[in-house]
């Protein structure tokens, strides 16, 4: 079916100004805030929560290097890493300018990744590099951060 073109005019387009954050989001992120906590402990590694709107950012000052972890409770890995993505690229583009010699990016979900979700992230990593993007899943009964090669 054709569509009618658009009349030429000026319009006035809103962008998101909130976001919904949902329990699961916040249990995610105080779970992994305390994993880290206790795993990095002593360490010299700088555990932050929403620092710039990062839901959790580690940065490790002896080699130079960050770890932006950006959760997402979509229904399906590929939504999350959609979701995530824009917000990931943006925030390693700050944190690039802060002279960061390495930055991670995860995005880190409730879903498995379907065989569409790894060709894309492949494809990401091919772009990006293949130690700067990952997709993880939060196993929410065991509460635990599965590594990527389990998600």
């Amino acid at each position: 079916k054709s569509r009618a073109k658009y009349e030429i005019m000026e319009t006035i387009r809103k962008g998101i100004s909130s976001q919904k954050v949902t329990y699961k989001h916040r249990q995610i992120q105080n779970y992994l805030l305390d994993y880290f906590n206790e795993k990095y402990k002593n360490t010299g590694t700088a555990i932050e929560l929403e620092n710039d709107f990062v839901d959790i950012r580690l940065e490790f000052p002896d080699s130079n290097s960050v770890i932006l972890y950006e959760i997402k409770t979509n229904d399906s890995a590929i939504k999350c890493i959609k979701s995530g993505l824009g917000q990931l690229l943006f925030y390693n583009l700050i944190n690039r300018e802060q002279g960061w010699k390495k930055i991670e990016l995860i995005i880190v979900g409730l879903r498995k990744m379907t065989k569409e979700a790894k060709n894309f992230v492949k494809t990401l990593k091919e772009f990006l590099g293949k130690n700067n993007f990952r997709y993880q899943v939060f196993d929410k009964d065991k509460k635990i951060l599965l590594p990527e090669s389990k998600s």
